[in-house]
């Protein structure tokens, strides 16, 4: 059996090639609400999570955020020390493979999260203080897309 979730529950949004954010979306899992704070052309994973930290797992798809037909934009400004990961790999990689991530700029340590699409659960990790460098061993199933992202101190 397992342990019903504990509202009031947050929505991670794991960004393409940006920074992930959390947003409270609600205590009434028939009645959440989040509003997207990423730019338009943002390419997202979603997964959730509850007060006592449950992991709801990450959602099969890619979403990708398109521009408000109300004229206002609410997206996340710019962070003022911006920060960025790199990798060489520019072809698939298969299962057990390594993922080298390089982050730059931003204030150390770094957390960075790994999620593919319809993975119970999401891989955070905080380098040391004087790291910069981490090699991810892919555990995805084969044809999964993954998103790695970075947030700094």
């Amino acid at each position: 059996l397992s342990t019903p979730a504990q509202p009031p529950y947050t929505l991670i949004a794991y960004e393409s090639a940006g920074i992930p954010t959390r947003q409270v979306v609600g205590s009434d899992p028939n009645n959440l609400f989040w509003t997207v704070d990423h730019a338009p052309q943002s390419q997202l994973a979603i997964s959730m999570t509850d007060s006592a930290g449950n992991a709801g797992g990450v959602g099969e798809q890619v979403y990708t955020v398109v521009p408000s037909t109300s004229g206002t934009a609410c997206h996340a400004s710019s962070p003022v020390s911006p920060i960025s990961m790199t990798t060489n790999t520019t072809k698939a990689i298969t299962t057990c493979e390594v993922l080298p991530l390089k982050m730059s700029g931003g204030t150390k340590p770094y957390t960075v999260t790994v999620a593919f699409l319809g993975a119970p659960v999401v891989t955070n990790f905080t380098l040391g203080a004087a790291f910069d460098t981490y090699n991810w061993v892919n555990r995805a199933s084969p044809n999964s897309q993954i998103i790695a992202s970075v947030s700094d101190a």
